[in-house]
Protein backbone atom coordinates (compact mmCIF):
# COMPACT_ATOMS: atom_id res chain seq x y z
CA UNK A 1 0.00 0.00 0.00
CA UNK A 2 1.44 3.18 -1.03
CA UNK A 3 2.22 5.76 1.61
CA UNK A 4 0.68 9.31 2.19
CA UNK A 5 2.26 12.80 2.28
CA UNK A 6 0.67 15.87 2.90
CA UNK A 7 2.68 18.89 2.07
CA UNK A 8 1.33 22.57 2.89
CA UNK A 9 2.09 25.61 0.37
CA UNK A 10 2.74 22.99 -2.14
CA UNK A 11 1.50 25.24 -5.03
CA UNK A 12 4.52 26.81 -5.86
CA UNK A 13 8.68 26.62 -4.42
CA UNK A 14 9.54 24.03 -1.91
CA UNK A 15 6.42 23.15 -1.40
CA UNK A 16 5.81 22.04 -4.87
CA UNK A 17 9.19 20.90 -5.54
CA UNK A 18 9.00 18.33 -2.39
CA UNK A 19 5.15 17.59 -3.96
CA UNK A 20 7.35 16.01 -7.22
CA UNK A 21 9.58 14.27 -5.23
CA UNK A 22 7.37 12.31 -3.05
CA UNK A 23 5.58 11.42 -6.39
CA UNK A 24 8.64 10.12 -7.71
CA UNK A 25 8.92 8.23 -4.94
CA UNK A 26 5.24 6.31 -5.48
CA UNK A 27 3.56 8.25 -2.63
CA UNK A 28 0.45 9.43 -2.50
CA UNK A 29 0.62 13.47 -2.47
CA UNK A 30 -1.77 15.93 -0.79
CA UNK A 31 -1.40 19.69 -1.93
CA UNK A 32 -2.28 22.34 -0.15
CA UNK A 33 -2.42 26.18 -0.97
CA UNK A 34 -4.74 28.99 -2.25
CA UNK A 35 -4.25 29.27 -5.59
CA UNK A 36 -6.56 26.60 -7.36
CA UNK A 37 -5.17 26.86 -11.13
CA UNK A 38 -1.59 26.50 -9.31
CA UNK A 39 -2.54 23.71 -7.40
CA UNK A 40 -4.06 22.00 -10.06
CA UNK A 41 -1.03 22.21 -12.69
CA UNK A 42 1.53 20.87 -9.17
CA UNK A 43 -1.26 17.96 -9.17
CA UNK A 44 -0.72 17.35 -12.94
CA UNK A 45 3.34 17.13 -12.48
CA UNK A 46 2.80 14.98 -9.75
CA UNK A 47 0.92 12.38 -11.27
CA UNK A 48 3.53 12.41 -14.76
CA UNK A 49 5.86 12.06 -11.53
CA UNK A 50 4.63 8.84 -10.97
CA UNK A 51 2.47 9.60 -7.85
CA UNK A 52 0.28 6.70 -6.76
CA UNK A 53 -2.91 9.01 -6.05
CA UNK A 54 -2.75 13.04 -5.52
CA UNK A 55 -5.45 15.31 -3.63
CA UNK A 56 -5.73 18.85 -3.94
CA UNK A 57 -7.06 20.86 -1.05
CA UNK A 58 -7.74 24.36 -1.36
CA UNK A 59 -7.68 26.07 2.12
CA UNK A 60 -6.72 29.12 3.88
CA UNK A 61 -4.07 28.57 6.68
CA UNK A 62 -4.96 31.77 8.56
CA UNK A 63 -8.57 30.16 8.74
CA UNK A 64 -7.77 28.51 12.31
CA UNK A 65 -11.19 26.62 12.31
CA UNK A 66 -11.03 25.16 8.86
CA UNK A 67 -7.70 23.51 9.56
CA UNK A 68 -8.93 20.20 10.59
CA UNK A 69 -10.13 19.67 7.28
CA UNK A 70 -7.12 18.91 5.38
CA UNK A 71 -6.11 15.54 7.85
CA UNK A 72 -9.73 14.44 7.44
CA UNK A 73 -9.67 14.59 3.75
CA UNK A 74 -6.69 12.89 3.39
CA UNK A 75 -7.89 10.20 5.84
CA UNK A 76 -11.31 9.70 3.57
CA UNK A 77 -9.09 10.22 0.17
CA UNK A 78 -5.94 7.80 1.03
CA UNK A 79 -7.11 5.72 4.99
CA UNK A 80 -3.60 6.81 6.38
CA UNK A 81 -0.87 9.20 6.81
CA UNK A 82 2.77 8.86 6.87
CA UNK A 83 4.32 12.31 6.41
CA UNK A 84 3.60 15.80 7.16
CA UNK A 85 5.40 18.46 5.83
CA UNK A 86 4.60 22.27 7.26
CA UNK A 87 6.33 24.49 4.41
CA UNK A 88 3.55 26.92 3.77
CA UNK A 89 5.29 30.34 5.36
CA UNK A 90 4.15 33.84 4.70
CA UNK A 91 7.31 36.71 4.56
CA UNK A 92 7.54 40.33 5.97
CA UNK A 93 10.38 42.68 4.97
CA UNK A 94 9.50 44.94 8.19
CA UNK A 95 11.87 46.16 11.06
CA UNK A 96 11.18 46.72 15.10
CA UNK A 97 9.88 50.05 13.77
CA UNK A 98 7.51 49.41 10.98
CA UNK A 99 6.09 46.12 12.77
CA UNK A 100 2.51 46.37 13.73
CA UNK A 101 0.44 44.31 15.62
CA UNK A 102 -2.06 43.05 12.78
CA UNK A 103 1.14 42.11 10.83
CA UNK A 104 2.23 39.82 13.72
CA UNK A 105 -1.21 38.16 13.73
CA UNK A 106 -1.44 37.78 10.84
CA UNK A 107 2.17 35.53 9.85
CA UNK A 108 2.14 33.74 13.42
CA UNK A 109 -1.69 32.59 12.14
CA UNK A 110 0.51 30.72 9.23
CA UNK A 111 4.19 30.38 10.33
CA UNK A 112 3.31 29.17 14.05
CA UNK A 113 -0.43 28.40 15.01
CA UNK A 114 -1.46 26.90 11.71
CA UNK A 115 1.18 24.09 11.24
CA UNK A 116 0.59 23.26 15.08
CA UNK A 117 -2.86 22.97 14.95
CA UNK A 118 -2.04 20.92 11.51
CA UNK A 119 -0.16 18.50 13.63
CA UNK A 120 -2.43 18.44 16.21
CA UNK A 121 -5.17 16.47 13.82
CA UNK A 122 -2.55 14.64 12.34
CA UNK A 123 -0.76 13.17 15.34
CA UNK A 124 -3.43 10.58 16.13
CA UNK A 125 -2.98 9.07 11.88
CA UNK A 126 1.17 9.26 12.44
CA UNK A 127 1.21 7.72 15.74
CA UNK A 128 -0.20 4.97 14.08
CA UNK A 129 1.79 4.78 11.40
CA UNK A 130 5.10 5.47 13.12
CA UNK A 131 5.18 8.71 10.48
CA UNK A 132 7.53 11.78 9.93
CA UNK A 133 6.73 15.93 10.16
CA UNK A 134 9.14 17.88 8.61
CA UNK A 135 8.78 21.78 9.50
CA UNK A 136 10.21 23.63 6.77
CA UNK A 137 12.05 26.64 8.66
CA UNK A 138 14.44 29.37 7.25
CA UNK A 139 18.19 30.23 7.41
CA UNK A 140 16.35 33.39 8.62
CA UNK A 141 15.49 31.82 12.08
CA UNK A 142 19.09 31.63 13.27
CA UNK A 143 21.45 33.60 10.56
CA UNK A 144 20.84 36.78 7.88
CA UNK A 145 20.41 35.51 4.80
CA UNK A 146 21.09 38.44 2.47
CA UNK A 147 23.14 37.66 -1.24
CA UNK A 148 23.93 39.60 -4.22
CA UNK A 149 25.22 38.31 -6.99
CA UNK A 150 26.86 39.97 -10.19
CA UNK A 151 26.32 39.10 -14.04
CA UNK A 152 22.69 37.59 -12.58
CA UNK A 153 20.77 37.77 -15.70
CA UNK A 154 21.97 34.63 -17.26
CA UNK A 155 24.70 32.14 -16.80
CA UNK A 156 26.50 30.70 -14.05
CA UNK A 157 24.84 33.95 -12.33
CA UNK A 158 21.13 33.69 -12.82
CA UNK A 159 21.83 29.69 -11.83
CA UNK A 160 23.35 30.65 -8.60
CA UNK A 161 20.63 33.64 -7.91
CA UNK A 162 17.65 30.70 -8.29
CA UNK A 163 19.57 27.86 -5.94
CA UNK A 164 19.74 30.53 -3.65
CA UNK A 165 16.57 31.53 -3.54
CA UNK A 166 15.82 27.99 -3.26
CA UNK A 167 17.50 28.28 -0.10
CA UNK A 168 14.91 30.88 1.14
CA UNK A 169 17.92 33.71 0.42
CA UNK A 170 16.69 37.02 -0.24
CA UNK A 171 18.36 37.57 -3.28
CA UNK A 172 19.82 40.64 -5.39
CA UNK A 173 21.17 39.92 -8.75
CA UNK A 174 22.40 42.79 -11.31
CA UNK A 175 23.19 42.84 -14.30
CA UNK A 176 22.51 45.64 -18.30
CA UNK A 177 19.84 43.93 -19.02
CA UNK A 178 16.57 44.80 -17.55
CA UNK A 179 14.25 42.15 -19.78
CA UNK A 180 16.53 39.27 -18.21
CA UNK A 181 17.03 40.51 -15.07
CA UNK A 182 13.11 40.65 -14.91
CA UNK A 183 12.96 37.25 -16.04
CA UNK A 184 15.44 35.99 -13.47
CA UNK A 185 13.57 37.63 -10.61
CA UNK A 186 10.24 35.89 -11.20
CA UNK A 187 12.13 32.62 -11.50
CA UNK A 188 13.53 33.34 -7.79
CA UNK A 189 10.41 34.25 -6.66
CA UNK A 190 8.94 30.81 -7.95
CA UNK A 191 11.81 29.01 -6.53
CA UNK A 192 11.02 30.47 -2.84
CA UNK A 193 12.81 33.48 -2.11
CA UNK A 194 12.09 35.39 0.94
CA UNK A 195 12.98 38.78 -1.49
CA UNK A 196 14.24 39.69 -4.82
CA UNK A 197 15.99 42.87 -5.71
CA UNK A 198 17.10 43.51 -8.83
CA UNK A 199 19.54 46.42 -9.98
CA UNK A 200 20.64 47.28 -13.27
CA UNK A 201 24.09 48.60 -13.10
CA UNK A 202 26.98 48.59 -15.23
CA UNK A 203 29.82 47.48 -13.53
CA UNK A 204 32.21 49.74 -15.64
CA UNK A 205 30.49 52.54 -14.23
CA UNK A 206 33.17 52.26 -10.78
CA UNK A 207 31.37 55.38 -9.17
CA UNK A 208 28.18 53.56 -8.52
CA UNK A 209 28.71 50.57 -7.67
CA UNK A 210 28.73 51.30 -4.13
CA UNK A 211 24.91 51.28 -4.73
CA UNK A 212 24.72 47.95 -5.29
CA UNK A 213 25.59 47.17 -1.34
CA UNK A 214 23.48 50.55 -0.41
CA UNK A 215 20.06 49.21 -1.81
CA UNK A 216 20.91 46.06 -0.45
CA UNK A 217 21.16 47.15 3.08
CA UNK A 218 18.50 49.73 2.71
CA UNK A 219 16.16 46.92 1.19
CA UNK A 220 17.14 43.71 3.30
CA UNK A 221 19.13 44.80 6.21
CA UNK A 222 21.98 43.08 6.17
CA UNK A 223 24.49 41.48 3.95
CA UNK A 224 25.73 37.22 4.45
CA UNK A 225 26.78 36.40 0.89
CA UNK A 226 28.47 38.51 -1.90
CA UNK A 227 29.16 36.57 -5.18
CA UNK A 228 31.53 38.21 -7.85
CA UNK A 229 30.40 36.39 -10.62
CA UNK A 230 30.00 39.10 -14.00
CA UNK A 231 33.25 39.30 -16.32
CA UNK A 232 33.62 41.15 -19.66
CA UNK A 233 35.22 38.18 -21.88
CA UNK A 234 37.39 38.17 -24.67
CA UNK A 235 38.11 35.39 -27.24
CA UNK A 236 41.05 35.19 -29.76
CA UNK A 237 43.14 37.80 -27.96
CA UNK A 238 46.92 37.40 -27.47
CA UNK A 239 49.63 39.93 -26.82
CA UNK A 240 50.05 41.45 -30.48
CA UNK A 241 46.15 42.15 -30.83
CA UNK A 242 45.34 43.38 -27.24
CA UNK A 243 44.78 47.07 -27.68
CA UNK A 244 45.04 49.54 -24.09
CA UNK A 245 40.95 50.30 -24.45
CA UNK A 246 40.08 46.41 -24.22
CA UNK A 247 42.62 46.05 -21.48
CA UNK A 248 40.91 48.97 -19.32
CA UNK A 249 37.09 47.02 -20.14
CA UNK A 250 38.22 44.03 -19.06
CA UNK A 251 40.22 45.02 -15.43
CA UNK A 252 37.48 47.08 -14.96
CA UNK A 253 34.58 44.90 -15.20
CA UNK A 254 36.58 41.82 -14.31
CA UNK A 255 38.82 42.77 -11.30
CA UNK A 256 38.25 46.65 -10.45
CA UNK A 257 34.55 46.33 -9.57
CA UNK A 258 35.06 43.44 -7.56
CA UNK A 259 37.45 44.98 -5.63
CA UNK A 260 35.47 48.22 -5.31
CA UNK A 261 31.97 46.13 -4.40
CA UNK A 262 33.64 43.77 -1.79
CA UNK A 263 35.07 47.15 -0.22
CA UNK A 264 31.34 48.49 -0.02
CA UNK A 265 30.07 45.26 1.28
CA UNK A 266 33.20 44.28 4.04
CA UNK A 267 31.43 46.82 7.08
CA UNK A 268 28.50 44.84 6.61
CA UNK A 269 29.98 41.35 5.93
CA UNK A 270 31.98 41.78 9.36
CA UNK A 271 28.53 42.14 11.23
CA UNK A 272 27.33 39.12 9.82
CA UNK A 273 30.91 37.02 9.19
CA UNK A 274 29.19 36.48 6.00
CA UNK A 275 31.05 34.91 2.63
CA UNK A 276 32.66 35.72 -0.52
CA UNK A 277 32.59 34.26 -3.19
CA UNK A 278 35.00 35.27 -6.84
CA UNK A 279 34.13 32.96 -9.89
CA UNK A 280 37.10 32.83 -11.70
CA UNK A 281 38.55 30.65 -14.15
CA UNK A 282 40.50 27.44 -15.19
CA UNK A 283 42.32 29.34 -17.58
CA UNK A 284 43.94 31.97 -14.44
CA UNK A 285 46.26 29.11 -14.03
CA UNK A 286 46.62 27.77 -17.48
CA UNK A 287 48.75 28.61 -20.52
CA UNK A 288 46.73 30.37 -23.30
CA UNK A 289 47.74 32.76 -25.64
CA UNK A 290 43.79 33.02 -26.81
CA UNK A 291 42.19 34.52 -23.69
CA UNK A 292 44.76 37.04 -23.39
CA UNK A 293 43.61 39.94 -20.93
CA UNK A 294 40.68 37.89 -19.72
CA UNK A 295 43.49 35.24 -18.30
CA UNK A 296 45.24 38.24 -16.79
CA UNK A 297 42.30 39.74 -14.69
CA UNK A 298 41.32 36.00 -13.56
CA UNK A 299 44.50 35.81 -12.43
CA UNK A 300 44.39 38.83 -10.74
CA UNK A 301 40.76 37.84 -8.83
CA UNK A 302 42.51 34.84 -7.87
CA UNK A 303 44.83 36.72 -6.05
CA UNK A 304 42.75 39.19 -4.53
CA UNK A 305 40.66 36.36 -3.20
CA UNK A 306 44.01 34.35 -1.35
CA UNK A 307 44.99 38.02 0.03
CA UNK A 308 41.49 38.69 1.55
CA UNK A 309 41.08 35.57 2.87
CA UNK A 310 44.03 35.68 5.15
CA UNK A 311 43.25 39.64 5.96
CA UNK A 312 39.64 39.16 7.13
CA UNK A 313 39.79 35.26 8.38
CA UNK A 314 39.62 36.58 12.09
CA UNK A 315 36.20 38.49 11.06
CA UNK A 316 35.27 35.33 10.60
CA UNK A 317 34.25 36.25 6.83
CA UNK A 318 35.30 32.92 4.05
CA UNK A 319 36.74 33.84 1.06
CA UNK A 320 36.93 31.27 -1.72
CA UNK A 321 37.47 31.07 -5.19
CA UNK A 322 35.18 28.52 -8.02
CA UNK A 323 37.38 28.55 -11.16
CA UNK A 324 35.43 26.58 -13.60
CA UNK A 325 36.28 24.72 -16.94
CA UNK A 326 34.31 25.24 -20.36
CA UNK A 327 30.82 26.14 -19.70
CA UNK A 328 27.75 25.62 -21.72
CA UNK A 329 26.37 29.17 -21.33
CA UNK A 330 26.12 32.08 -24.10
CA UNK A 331 29.87 33.90 -22.96
CA UNK A 332 31.12 32.33 -26.04
CA UNK A 333 29.09 34.29 -28.26
CA UNK A 334 29.06 37.60 -25.96
CA UNK A 335 32.49 36.93 -26.24
CA UNK A 336 32.55 37.60 -29.86
CA UNK A 337 32.53 33.79 -31.56
CA UNK A 338 30.31 34.08 -34.53
CA UNK A 339 26.70 31.82 -33.62
CA UNK A 340 28.24 29.73 -37.16
CA UNK A 341 31.12 28.57 -35.32
CA UNK A 342 29.73 28.12 -32.23
CA UNK A 343 28.92 24.22 -32.64
CA UNK A 344 32.63 23.94 -33.66
CA UNK A 345 33.49 25.53 -30.50
CA UNK A 346 31.62 23.47 -28.56
CA UNK A 347 32.30 20.10 -29.52
CA UNK A 348 36.18 21.03 -29.31
CA UNK A 349 35.42 22.17 -25.82
CA UNK A 350 33.59 19.38 -24.28
CA UNK A 351 36.05 17.07 -25.91
CA UNK A 352 38.54 18.33 -23.58
CA UNK A 353 36.32 17.38 -20.74
CA UNK A 354 35.30 13.56 -21.05
CA UNK A 355 33.65 13.41 -17.38
CA UNK A 356 30.99 14.96 -18.16
CA UNK A 357 31.38 17.38 -21.30
CA UNK A 358 30.48 21.05 -21.24
CA UNK A 359 29.63 22.01 -17.52
CA UNK A 360 26.47 23.50 -16.41
CA UNK A 361 25.72 26.48 -14.75
CA UNK A 362 24.08 24.74 -12.33
CA UNK A 363 27.18 22.58 -11.57
CA UNK A 364 29.06 25.83 -11.13
CA UNK A 365 26.41 27.11 -8.51
CA UNK A 366 26.23 24.01 -6.20
CA UNK A 367 30.17 24.79 -6.24
CA UNK A 368 29.72 28.51 -5.30
CA UNK A 369 26.83 27.37 -2.78
CA UNK A 370 29.26 24.96 -0.88
CA UNK A 371 31.71 28.17 -0.37
CA UNK A 372 28.95 29.44 1.51
CA UNK A 373 27.61 26.33 3.06
CA UNK A 374 27.39 27.02 7.32
CA UNK A 375 27.84 23.69 7.56
CA UNK A 376 31.89 24.44 6.18
CA UNK A 377 32.83 27.43 8.63
CA UNK A 378 36.16 27.07 8.42
CA UNK A 379 36.66 26.36 4.48
CA UNK A 380 38.16 29.72 3.00
CA UNK A 381 41.34 30.66 0.75
CA UNK A 382 40.04 27.68 -1.29
CA UNK A 383 40.70 28.06 -5.38
CA UNK A 384 38.04 25.18 -6.73
CA UNK A 385 38.83 24.08 -10.19
CA UNK A 386 36.00 22.40 -12.05
CA UNK A 387 37.07 20.94 -14.92
CA UNK A 388 35.79 17.62 -15.74
CA UNK A 389 38.99 16.03 -16.44
CA UNK A 390 40.23 18.03 -18.66
CA UNK A 391 43.02 17.36 -20.92
CA UNK A 392 44.90 20.06 -22.60
CA UNK A 393 47.24 17.54 -25.43
CA UNK A 394 47.84 20.75 -27.22
CA UNK A 395 47.81 24.16 -28.17
CA UNK A 396 43.77 25.74 -28.03
CA UNK A 397 42.85 26.44 -31.40
CA UNK A 398 41.04 29.43 -32.24
CA UNK A 399 38.66 28.44 -34.44
CA UNK A 400 38.14 32.35 -35.49
CA UNK A 401 41.62 32.53 -36.93
CA UNK A 402 41.87 32.12 -41.18
CA UNK A 403 42.32 28.49 -41.80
Amino acid sequence: MAKTAIITGSSRGIGAASAILFAKKGFNVVLQGRNKEKLQGIKEECEKAGAAGVLVVELELSNHADLPRLVEETIDEFGGLDVLVNNAGMGCFANLEEVTGEMMDLILGVNVKAPILISKAAMPHLKKSRGAIVNVSSLASHVRSNMIITGSSRGIGAATAILFAKKGFNVVVQGRNKEKLQQVKEECDKAGAAGVLAIEMELSNTQDLPRLVTETVEKFGGLDVLVNNAALGTIGCNLENTTAEMMDAVLNVNIKAPILITQSAMPHLKKTRGAIVNVSSMVSHVRTNNFFPYAISKAALDQFSLILSGNYAPDGIRVNTVRPAAVATDIWETSGVPKEMLPALVQMEAAKQPCTGMLTAEEIAQAIWMCCDPALPSMTGQNITIHGGRIEDKPWVNPMAPQ
